[in-house]
C-alpha cells in the first residue's frame, strides 16, 4: 500500500501510532521526532522511503513552515497534511506558505485523517487506472494483485521485467507468460500505456513541468523524456500544450 512519514512531537503521538496502524493495515508508516531532527533528514527519509504523503503533526513554527514549502516545492506530488489539536487563525496562512495541502484539527481529527488518507491514495497518480485491467475482473490471474502492488508502491526505476520476476521469485520468461495471462496484453504493452496515462495525468492534472516529469519518471534526459513521450503520443508535449 501507500507510504506515510509522520513528524511528530514525542510525546504528542505516541498514543495514536498504534491507532494509526491499526486503521492503514497494509500501510509502511514511518515516525520521525520532530524535536530530534533536520529538514535534510526528513528529505532523506522521503527519498530513501519513496514517501507518498507526508504528515506534520507539531507546532507551527515560522522557520519549520519555511522548511515545509522548500520540501513542498522539490517533491511537488506529495500530499503535506497538517495533523493537530488546535489551529489559529492566523497560522492558516502559514499553513497556505508551507505548502500544506490538508489541515485536519479538532475532536474528529483521528476518524478525518484516516478517511482523508484513504481518498488520497484512492486517487493517487501511481495508481493503476482500471481502463488498463480487464473488463471482467473474474478473469485477472491470482497473480495480478500482487503485480498491481509492486507497481504502485515502488519507484518508477523498478518499474521492469527484472526487478518484478526477481520479487516474484521466477524468471523473466516465465514473468513474461504469467503478465500476458494476467492482464490480456504484453508487459511492453501494459508499460508503454502505463507510461501514457502517468504522462497525461502529471502534465496536464497536475501541472508539472517537463523537467520535473521526467525525473519523476525515471528518464536519463528531458531529451529521451521528450523522445519516448512523442512516441506514444503521437505529439511533442510542446504541441499537446499549445492545444
Amino acid at each position: 500500500m501507500s507510504r506515510l512519514l509522520v513528524v511528530h512531537q514525542n510525546h504528542s503521538l505516541a498514543q495514536e501510532q498504534e491507532y494509526f496502524q491499526n486503521q492503514l493495515q497494509g500501510w509502511n508508516i514511518y515516525f520521525l521526532d520532530a524535536g530530534n531532527i533536520s529538514t535534510s533528514q526528513i528529505e532523506l527519509s522521503i527519498n530513501k522511503n519513496d514517501i507518498h504523503f507526508l504528515l506534520i503533526s507539531d507546532e507551527l513554527k515560522t522557520n519549520f513552515t519555511k522548511d515545509l514549502n522548500r520540501i513542498h516545492n522539490s517533491y511537488p506530488l506529495i500530499s503535506i497534511i497538517y495533523y493537530y489539536p488546535t489551529l489559529k487563525n492566523e497560522e492558516f496562512a502559514e499553513l497556505y506558505k508551507a505548502g500544506i495541502s490538508y489541515c485536519i484539527i479538532g475532536d474528529s481529527r483521528q476518524f478525518n485523517l484516516i478517511e482523508t488518507l484513504h481518498k488520497l491514495w484512492d486517487i493517487h497518480w501511481k495508481r493503476i487506472p482500471v481502463s488498463l485491467l480487464p473488463a471482467d475482473r473474474s478473469e485477472l490471474h491470482p497473480r495480478a494483485d500482487e503485480i498491481l502492488h509492486f507497481i504502485e508502491n515502488n519507484p518508477i526505476k523498478y518499474f521492469n521485467t527484472s526487478n518484478i520476476a526477481k520479487h516474484l521469485n521466477i524468471s523473466e520468461s516465465h514473468f513474461r507468460i504469467e503478465f500476458k495471462k494476467c492482464f490480456i496484453l504484453s508487459f511492453r504493452e501494459f508499460k508503454q500505456r502505463l507510461l501514457f496515462h502517468y504522462e497525461t495525468i502529471l502534465l496536464f492534472d497536475n501541472d508539472l513541468k517537463p523537467k520535473e516529469i521526467f525525473e519523476i519518471l525515471d528518464y536519463k534526459s528531458i531529451a529521451a523524456f521528450s523522445r519516448s513521450f512523442k512516441i506514444r503520443h503521437g505529439k511533442s508535449w510542446q504541441d499537446l500544450i499549445r492545444v
